[in-house]
Order: structure tokens, then C-alpha cells, then sequence
């Protein structure tokens, strides 16, 4: 069961990966308004464009520079995959049967 866990959490956050490249595109391509300029800058701990960065940025979606825009659909994206895992698990009532 451990490995399934560990797995789905490596999926969804590739996922999560693919979701900001996607939101980057779109809103190079002003298809997506940005909603405010860089909301903080962490590129002095982990530059997401370095090497250890650009591998963490593409396993999990990190962006040393997060627009409104990308925050709110980051958090809102994991909410809903906690929300969906967790409505898929068996309650322990169901476990006894």
C-alpha cells in the first residue's frame, strides 16, 4: 500500500508539473492574465531556470516567481487531489466488511 501512495503523490505532482508549464504557455501567450506581477522571489535559495531547480520545476511545478494566477491554481489543483484520493478511500466501517 506504501507504494501505491508514494507513486500517486510522484504522479500528481508531474502532474501538477505538467498544469503550471501549461498555465506558463497560456499566459505567454496572453490567453491567461497573469492577475499581478511576482508575488515573492526565491530564486536567492532555488532558482528555478538552475540545475537542481529546473529538475525540482519539473517534477513538481515549483516556480521561483509565482504570478497570482499560478499560485491560485497550484493550491487550488492540490486541493482538489487530496479531495478526490480522500473520497476514494474506504471508511473503516467499510475495511470491517
Amino acid at each position: 500500500m506504501a507504494y501505491f501512495q508514494r507513486d500517486a503523490f510522484l504522479l500528481l505532482a508531474l502532474a501538477a508539473s505538467l498544469l503550471m508549464t501549461a498555465l506558463d504557455r497560456a499566459i505567454g501567450l496572453e490567453l491567461v492574465p497573469p492577475l499581478s506581477a511576482s508575488l515573492w522571489d526565491t530564486s536567492w535559495f532555488l532558482d528555478d531556470t538552475g540545475r537542481l531547480g529546473a529538475f525540482i520545476a519539473a517534477m513538481t511545478g515549483y516556480r521561483a516567481r509565482p504570478e497570482l494566477i499560478s499560485v491560485l491554481v497550484y493550491t487550488l489543483y492540490w486541493f482538489a487531489a487530496v479531495a478526490l484520493l480522500r473520497s476514494g478511500r474506504p471508511r473503516p466501517a467499510e475495511r470491517a466488511s
